[in-house]
């Protein structure tokens, strides 16, 4: 990695520059087990309606490669994220 930095009265200027050396591939898993969201009933002035929206689990897998093709590492990271509620307003 090679820093090279220049200023002047008004402006500083960094440049990072560096030879690639692997590649970078990452690679969605889609979205499986999905759960319907609950219903909530509020009451008040401040209430706003949702029709809320179903959660999920999903993954994605970062896969880094050698520049001759090998594969040096493979990562994958679940999240599952909550559904969001239905909210309904009783006025």
């Amino acid at each position: 990695m090679l820093i090279s930095t220049s200023a002047d009265d008004k402006n500083v200027t960094v440049k990072l520059m560096g030879v690639k050396t692997v590649n970078v591939e990452s690679v969605s898993g889609g979205r499986w087990a999905q759960t319907q969201p609950n219903t909530v009933n509020l009451s008040g002035n401040d209430c706003t309606p949702s029709s809320g929206a179903p959660g999920f689990t999903t993954s994605d897998t970062r896969i880094v490669k050698g520049l001759d093709g090998r594969e040096i590492s493979r990562d994958t990271t679940t999240t599952v994220y909550d559904p969001s509620p239905i909210v309904k307003c009783n006025k």
